[in-house]
């Protein structure tokens, strides 16, 4: 999500506003364009909603770990957030499509780039990350699609559901089913597990008939999984 950005103009230059915070409101100080032959205009100020009620996540503290797994290169990236966003998670579930949802003890998990991330109350937790500069781009991100959905939570449907799942027999059923490893992986099975988690696409089995490609792709268009504009 692209943050809109106010700008001012003066004499046909372009500068970047004034922001200043009074009693909690963030106030743009802008100047007004000069009229045809005329002088500039007086400074105009625009406050804005009070940022409690546009901003629910202000900062976290980042931490990482290294999985159990000796060989593994990838960390594991936990947020331990300054605030309980219980309240907005099923709003969150609505926007992100989530992969999984619990009511109790509440969480939300999504899938994002063959990445799993989980939502606790105070707590942000990504299982695979490659190093820091990946962690701080992901969590930036988030922040900034938690307080959108904070700030338009009046709008948002909750939803305490998650959407339906593909159906591995199925998937399976539009297979060759030759365990030919044409794709790279050992068997069908595997391969149709990575096609319903969206890690795969009907495309990457060379073996696959067209009519088969065209209904499997049929098949799993039913199913949407979240992509960030």
């Amino acid at each position: 999500m692209q943050n809109s950005r106010p700008r001012c103009y003066s004499n046909g230059q372009a500068r970047a506003p004034a922001l200043h915070f009074q009693g909690g409101c963030k106030i743009f100080h802008l100047v007004a364009p000069a009229a045809a032959g005329g002088r500039a205009g007086r400074p105009v100020r625009l406050r804005f909603a009070n940022l409690d009620q546009i901003m629910l996540l202000k900062s976290y503290q980042l931490e990482y770990c290294r999985p159990p797994n000796p060989g593994a290169t990838h960390l594991r990236a936990f947020a331990r957030l300054e605030v309980d966003i219980a309240e907005i998670l099923p709003h969150l579930n609505t926007v992100l499509r989530g992969h999984l949802y619990m009511r109790e003890p509440p969480s939300l998990t999504i899938k994002y780039q063959a990445k799993l991330i989980t939502f606790h109350p105070q707590e942000i937790a990504i299982n695979i990350v490659k190093d820091q500069t990946e962690a701080e781009d992901i969590l930036a991100w988030l922040q900034g699609v938690i307080n959108d959905t904070w700030a338009r939570r009046e709008t948002i449907t909750p939803s305490f559901e998650v959407p339906p799942k593909p159906h591995l027999l199925e998937i399976l059923k539009l297979l060759p089913r030759t365990n030919c490893r044409a794709c790279g992986q050992p068997t069908c099975l595997v391969f149709a597990t990575r096609l319903s988690a969206g890690e795969a696409t009907p495309e990457d089995c060379p073996r696959l008939p067209a009519e088969s490609q065209v209904r499997l792709q049929g098949y799993l268009g039913q199913f949407q999984s979240f992509t960030p504009a």
